[in-house]
Parts: structure tokens; C-alpha cells; sequence
């Protein structure tokens, strides 16, 4: 990051190293079975791209990619692509995937906090329920401004903290350590107020739009097999590791909160409540104030 865009943070890298190991391993645990998770996403990931909205020749971030799934089809829509994740297994599905579609994308591996590009890169920066998950908050909202153009596009979509999809989120929440003091959670993100104020230093013109994303499945079993042993890294990372009884228990809430989702048909209709956060990065390029502020 340039020295006149330096900011305080509240942690520092060493503090979130072990975190961030951890969650790589997590989201690294399904390899090419993320892609399944992230296909039913698709609805939110058109949403998002369509409030950018994509334009040939664009330089675009795809910034926690996953797999992929927005960066393709952002790339499909003529934009000069470069899709960034930190788990190299998502990377390598997601380059295998776009070299099938016959779309041409940069794939990096890399941490969103430390994006390895130069101020001011690109004209757009999306990021489709991944860059909520960086350990620190404030590092990644500095690291999107920077490599922003002035006047260029942010957008990201993020989990509202309510419903189901709060109790899916939180279903591993009983069996590992609780956060450090002071840890953000990733479902700050979908609170307004949060998202307007962690943004204002560096963008204009923000709006908030909101979405429902079901999670479908054609059974509870189904849903509880994508869960832990086949899709979402993180789950699948928790559950491996619990002993028997505790792998009962996740298992049996996992059950009893699909079974309230239930369709007359037997499936599995989850309700998923998203916000689609957009700004435009402040004229000038720098930020309106250099040390970050929490409300």
C-alpha cells in the first residue's frame, strides 16, 4: 500500500496469522467441491454483476474468487478479468473451469488483504460472499479502495444476520474456540449501518440492495451431506475434526434446521437474505480520512 494511503489498523498481521492458516486449510478441505456450493449462488452472483454493470474492456477484480463463477462470467461479458483467492485448490478449479468456458482470466493466488497489484489497477472490484470473510475488516476495505481507479466500482454481496441461513452460518459455532476480543465477524457485513461506515472513508454514492439466495436441495440428506462432507470448506474442515458424539450432535442440528425448510415435495428451500453493497471509490483516489474509525 502507498505511504499516503497508509491507515491504522486495529489488528495486525501477526495477530490474524494463525486465523488465517486456519481458514485456508478450511477452504482449501473441498478442493473442486466448492463449485457446487458456489452454483447456487449463481442468482446473487448475476445480481451483483449486473449492479457493477460489466462492460467489455473493463479491468475487473474478482476478488475472493472461489471458483471462479463470477470472474467467468464477468469475463464472458468482454471485461479484462483477474480473479484473486488465497486457497490455491479453489484457484486451481477455477483456472481448470475457465479454460473450459474458453474465457480468458488472470487466476492469482494471494490474500485479498495484501492484494499484489498497484494503486489505482482496476475500473471495477466485485467480490461474491468472499471478501467478508477476511479476518480483518478494515485491512480488506483499504486494499479494494486502493487498487481502485477514482470513480471506479465497488461491489459485494453479503449475508444478512437473520433466519435460517444465520442458524446454517452458525451451526459449527458450539464446537471451536470463540473468537479473540475484538475479532470481527464476517456477519457484520450485513448489518447497514456497518457496511456505511466501514466504507465511507473511501467511497461515494453507496447503496444497499437486498436479495434472497435459497440454499436447495433435493433432500435434508442431501443438504447435510453438502454441508459436511462434499461443498462448504469450512463446515467439512470443523466436522472431520470433532469426535463422534460431537459429530452427532452438528449433525442432528444440521437435521433438525433443514427439516424445518422443507417443501410439501420432500426439498429443501432455505431462505438466504443477501445485501448487494456498491460505491464508487472517492474522486482523487485518496482516502477521506487516514485513520479508520468504527461507529
Amino acid at each position: 500500500m502507498s505511504e499516503d494511503q497508509a491507515a491504522a489498523f486495529r489488528q495486525s498481521e501477526s495477530d490474524v496469522a494463525r486465523v488465517k492458516q486456519s481458514m485456508r486449510e478450511a477452504w482449501n478441505t473441498p478442493g473442486a467441491g466448492y463449485d457446487e456450493m458456489a452454483e447456487t449462488l449463481r442468482p446473487a452472483m448475476l445480481h451483483l454483476l449486473e449492479s457493477v454493470p460489466v462492460q467489455p474492456g473493463q479491468r475487473l477484480l474478482d476478488a475472493a474468487t472461489g471458483t471462479g463463477l463470477a470472474a467467468i462470467e464477468a469475463a464472458r461479458r468482454g471485461a479484462h478479468v483477474t480473479g484473486l483467492d488465497f486457497a490455491h485448490d479453489l484457484v486451481a478449479e477455477a483456472r481448470r473451469k475457465g479454460t473450459a468456458a474458453g474465457v480468458e482470466v488472470q487466476w492469482d493466488v494471494a490474500d485479498i488483504e495484501a492484494l499484489p497489484y498497484l494503486d489505482q489497477t482496476f475500473d471495477a472490484v466485485i467480490s461474491s460472499f468472499g471478501a467478508i470473510f477476511a479476518p480483518r475488516h478494515d485491512v480488506v476495505v483499504h486494499e479494494l479502495a486502493r487498487v481502485l481507479k477514482p470513480g471506479g466500482v465497488l461491489a459485494f454481496s453479503s449475508w444478512k444476520p437473520e433466519g435460517p441461513n444465520l442458524c446454517m452460518m452458525t451451526l459449527t459455532a458450539p464446537y471451536v474456540p470463540p473468537p479473540p476480543p475484538g475479532a470481527f465477524s464476517p456477519l457484520d457485513w450485513g448489518e447497514r449501518e456497518y457496511v456505511l461506515a466501514m466504507l465511507s472513508p473511501y467511497f461515494d454514492d453507496i447503496t444497499v440492495d437486498e436479495g434472497n439466495c435459497p440454499l436447495l436441495a433435493s433432500s435434508v440428506s442431501d443438504a447435510t451431506a453438502m454441508l459436511f462432507e462434499r461443498a462448504l470448506g469450512p463446515t467439512v474442515y470443523v466436522f472431520n475434526r470433532l469426535d463422534l458424539d460431537a459429530k452427532r450432535a452438528m449433525l442432528d442440528d444440521a437435521t433438525a434446521l433443514f427439516a424445518s425448510c422443507l417443501e410439501p415435495d420432500g426439498t429443501v428451500n432455505l431462505r438466504r437474505d443477501y445485501l448487494l453493497v456498491r460505491g464508487l471509490r472517492a474522486e482523487g483516489g485518496r482516502n477521506k480520512r487516514r485513520v479508520i474509525t468504527f461507529a
